[in-house]
């Protein structure tokens, strides 16, 4: 059986799809953007016929409507509601695997739901060769998490946010969990989750290049208005020897 990989168009095969319209280095952003996803190109080569103009930098912006169109009628509302559910659940996962699928979701049957998505349709990729990590295609899951948001509102979009983020925690995937909770604007929990996994301590223990990452999901006011993390701050200036930027 022919699986997504296969199925994806080559830069070669976009190439003679679209280099009549575009130079090399904008084929290469098109296909970048869309993966080779043999829909959104087939899109895009459709546009550039009707509409020989366009600057090829917003040729994706200009199909945006076109594609969401797409995969909402031709795609998510053809799944089941429970299928549906999950897309919309796990779409702000940058990766995902079934047990943390799962644990966002409430439910036991991931596995079930992720193998009854169409892979022919190249929108959900496997990360492994066991099939058991997991992202969304990057427009499917831009797709999804605007569904979601119009479908329950940016509050349950970002507790959902949220939950993700004490399971990577627990998991021990820090900088993971951090990432969710900034982008679900719950610095508190964030805050929380590196003075429970350590604090200052950890520039001693995980070392300078672990702490950097950590500071870097935050704002320059997040760390100013946190002790615990003007702190740690404070201790990653001092090991690189910054005494002037630790005071």
């Amino acid at each position: 059986s022919l699986n997504a990989e296969k199925l994806k168009f080559s830069l070669a095969e976009s190439s003679s799809l679209l280099s009549q319209f575009v130079n090399e280095d904008q084929l290469k952003l098109l296909y970048q953007q869309t993966e080779g996803w043999p829909v959104a190109l087939q899109l895009l080569r459709l546009w550039y016929l009707q509409n020989p103009n366009t600057d090829p930098t917003s040729i994706l912006t200009n199909n945006i409507d076109t594609l969401t169109s797409y995969m909402k009628e031709q795609v998510f509302e053809k799944f089941s509601q429970a299928t549906q559910s999950f897309l919309l659940k796990t779409s702000f996962l940058d990766r995902f695997d079934i047990e943390l699928a799962n644990y966002v979701c409430d439910i036991n049957n991931g596995a079930d739901i992720i193998s009854g998505i169409n892979e022919h349709q190249s929108l959900i990729i496997s990360l492994d060769k066991d099939n058991n990590s997991f992202r969304y295609h990057h427009l499917f899951s831009d797709f999804l998490q605007q569904t979601c948001v119009m479908k329950v509102g940016e509050e349950q979009c970002n507790n959902i946010r949220s939950k993700a983020a004490l399971w990577f925690a627990d998991k021990n995937h820090l900088s993971e969990a951090v990432s969710q909770c900034v982008r679900s604007k719950n610095i508190g929990l964030a805050t929380q989750l590196i003075a429970k996994a350590g604090g200052w301590e950890m520039i001693m223990n995980k070392g300078i290049g672990y702490v950097e990452s950590l500071l870097s999901h935050f704002s320059k006011k997040h760390i100013t208005q946190s002790p615990t993390l003007s702190l740690l701050q404070c201790y990653f200036y001092l090991k690189l020897g910054q005494v002037v930027l630790a005071e």
